[in-house]
């Protein structure tokens, strides 16, 4: 996903935030690998510091380029398949959009099943990146899904969809470090931190239950099509799909 500035507004898609694959990679056709030094994401929140970084390192299986960076973090996506996990949060039957249906969530979550993307020649692009460790997979699969009926109200903040993960994973939802777990919001629903104003969408990590717990937050369109829709017309003319 793109690194995050409060001077422009980010278009951010479920298949873009599964097609990057790896915690601490920024995924940019606006990088310029190794051009005095790359910037490490500095988080979804107006204001954070961008931290300056050397040009990554060579060799082995690590690869720079191609809009993809690598800022030394590990990579954490190995899993054959990666597991994806979503929590519908809000009102995903009878909301106030079109885009708030049994539709949209079935559109979804076969569109991340290992027949579609999941086991895609798109997906397999990540097998090109990796750590010195490995690579990448570049297979996924959803693997399970939940409904948050507003357990933290209409309008939460970063540590409330903390909260939310945590409700789910190892309750409801297998309790996998090796999978990524998605947060999408119906559209009445606000991630108060700057959704709609700097940001559509991050992702970030946290220790749950002991694991080490990748998530992401997927805000719905319908608040603000303009800012974070790529286009106004979806599959089955459905903005959030």
């Amino acid at each position: 996903m793109a690194n995050e500035t409060s001077s422009s507004k980010h278009q951010i898609r479920i298949d873009s935030i599964v097609r990057c694959p790896v915690y601490e990679l920024s995924c940019s056709p606006n990088f310029t690998p190794g051009a005095g030094g790359d910037t490490r994401p500095s988080g979804h929140v107006e204001g954070a510091p961008a931290e300056k970084l050397p040009a990554g390192p060579s060799g082995g299986a690590v690869v720079q380029g191609n809009g993809i960076n690598y800022h030394t973090g590990g990579v954490v996506l190995k899993a054959n398949p990666v597991p994806i996990y979503i929590i519908w949060y809000g009102n995903w039957t009878t909301g106030a959009k079109p885009s708030d249906s049994l539709v949209t969530r079935t559109l979804i979550e076969g569109f991340l099943s290992s027949s579609a993307l999941g086991g895609s020649s798109y997906e397999a692009i990540n097998t090109t990146y990796g750590d010195t460790t490995g690579n990448v997979s570049g297979h996924l699969n959803f693997s399970g899904s939940v409904l948050d009926n507003y357990s933290q109200g209409t309008r939460f903040g970063d540590r409330n969809l903390t909260t939310i993960v945590s409700t789910h994973a190892g309750h409801d939802l297998p309790l996998d470090a090796n999978g990524v777990y998605l947060v999408l919001t119906s559209s009445d629903v606000k991630e108060s931190s700057g959704f709609c104003r700097t940001y559509c969408g991050f992702h970030t990590r946290a220790t749950i239950g002991g694991a080490d717990i990748k998530y992401a937050f997927v805000g719905n369109v319908d608040q603000c099509p303009n800012g974070c829709e790529a286009q106004l017309t979806g599959p089955n003319s459905q903005l959030q799909a």
